[in-house]
């Protein structure tokens, strides 16, 4: 009883923290303008403070901290695992600076990966480590030179999993607690002492966080939150199957991790099948299959939440259970799993079949759109940008275009038409004529395009994003340009 009165203060603690400090979390990112703009990825229409996560990592070191001062058997006993106690503290706040300056300045995909790759070896080398995987009654693998890559694939795997499902409100804050509330109950009958401190801490300051997070949010985790939750996630995990000991226990990470491994791999899939780099985001992901069938954002996350729950009700069953249940309910959740996909249309033959047919032409849009973001990057004058920008223009079968420099009386601006006439999409495929305005910061100017719009969804977004590619690099480059030259337009 004593042990559990220890838990609830844990929870109870992160509840109320997390409750009084996300609000300031807010105001300073408002004031700091740290927010997530609109887009065409994006379910909000205003800007949207970030660094939610802050006000969880800074009650979760509190209360860790607080170990050393409370003194009881759980505490004692937490604090014997030092290393671990080290490990986790110290990746966790690598990955919050990763999404610290993700949500600032940004980051691309090879140096979110750098870091996170770094960050998983230190955590290799403080002693988090998959060594083997047992197979129950046929004996157990040894990894043997293989437990490097492998601890490294699950670490950096699990982190961007919680990352990639930060794409509505709700949803990775609501999922991340559900799967500390299963990791609980789990080191509760692993007699995990450090595995049950960090999930009630975890699951009461997300529950607190969850109050300003829920749709509709007042405010995001961020990259911020999301790469230190699945951080953190990703190494009480292997705590677990480091003292697992059956093939039962073995289950119980991947079963109560299983939304956000089944959405990265559906991700992952899909994106190779098109053609695309696979760390390019989309509209395919499971929450966005829920709203295309006409659910608003709460059922969604509804919805999600509740496969969250069977998930952890499998997990539960299983330890309870033991090993003569886990295949007959495992067999279960891959059926409803197998079902929920055909539903969403992840299994649809006809759509699996389109993209397999259009895989070239995207692929083609994609490599001249590099050899685009390279010539600007070393162009030295505006025409020489311009000319580009027409090219990219006319293959993106822009009808219209004006880049406005510097905002003001005296304005320089540049307009284009395209005389090239593109096959008119037929009446199925038509949908709203586009017009896309590129705000450049610094008085540099703007980019205005007029186009018109497809309703075929997949294209419409592989076009916005490669223009918000090409937006970003004459913004950078113009920067450039403007200040070497101490003029402020270009010379026509």
């Amino acid at each position: 009883m004593f042990n559990h009165k220890t838990y609830l203060f844990f929870f109870l603690s992160g509840f109320a923290g997390c409750l009084l400090l996300t609000p300031w979390v807010r105001k300073l990112a408002l004031r700091l303008n740290i927010v997530d703009d609109p887009g065409v990825r994006k379910r909000h229409e205003q800007a949207m403070p970030t660094l939610g996560g802050l006000s969880i990592f800074l009650i979760f070191m509190l209360l860790v901290g607080s170990c050393l001062v409370l003194e009881n058997r759980v505490t004692v006993k937490f604090l014997e695992s030092g290393q671990l106690i080290v490990g986790i503290v110290l990746c966790g706040l690598i990955a919050l600076g990763l999404g610290i300056y993700d949500d600032v300045k940004g980051a691309d995909a090879k140096k979110k990966f750098s870091v996170q790759i770094v960050a998983a070896i230190v955590a290799f080398a403080l002693g988090f480590r998959i060594e083997g995987v047992s197979l129950g009654p046929f004996g157990s693998v040894n990894m043997g030179a293989l437990s490097l890559p492998v601890t490294l694939l699950w670490i950096v795997g699990i982190t961007n999993a919680v990352n990639i499902i930060d794409g509505m409100d709700g949803l990775a804050a609501g999922v991340a607690f559900l799967v500390c509330v299963g990791n609980f109950i789990v080191s509760l009958v692993l007699g995990n002492v450090v595995m049950s401190v960090i999930s009630a801490i975890l699951a009461g300051a997300l529950l607190g966080f969850l109050r300003y997070n829920f749709p509709p949010a007042k405010i995001f985790l961020g990259n911020t939150g999301s790469l230190f939750l699945g951080m953190v996630l990703a190494l009480v995990s292997i705590i677990s199957a480091q003292k697992s000991s059956t093939m039962v226990m073995m289950l119980i990470p991947p079963a109560v991790l299983g939304l956000p491994i089944l959405d990265t791999s559906l991700a992952i899939f899909r994106r190779s099948l098109l053609g695309r780099p696979v760390f390019v985001s989309d509209k395919g992901h499971i929450h966005h299959a829920l709203l295309r069938l006409g659910m608003n954002q709460r059922r969604a996350v509804m919805i999600l939440y509740g496969f969250c729950l069977l998930l952890l009700g499998f997990a539960t069953l299983v330890v309870l259970n033991k090993s003569t249940q886990a295949v007959v309910w495992l067999g279960a959740l891959g059926l409803v799993c197998l079902a929920g996909m055909k539903v969403l249309g992840y299994l649809n033959y006809e759509k699996i079949r389109k993209s397999l047919c259009n895989r070239w032409r995207f692929r083609a849009k994609n490599a001249f759109c590099r050899y685009l973001l390279l010539k600007m990057s070393k162009v030295q004058g505006s025409d020489e940008l311009w000319e580009l920008l027409t090219q990219a223009a006319k293959e993106f079968e822009i009808d219209n275009m004006e880049l406005s420099l510097n905002g003001g009386a005296d304005d320089s601006v540049l307009r284009w038409t395209n005389g090239v006439e593109h096959e008119a999409p037929s009446e199925a495929q038509a949908g709203e004529p586009q017009f896309k305005r590129f705000d450049f910061p610094q008085d540099i100017g703007r980019l205005t395009l007029h186009y018109a719009g497809s309703r075929d969804e997949e294209s419409e977004l592989e076009r916005h994003q490669r223009l918000e590619m090409i937006s970003h690099a004459v913004e950078k480059r113009l920067g450039t340009i403007l200040k070497s030259n101490a003029v402020r337009g270009p010379a026509v």
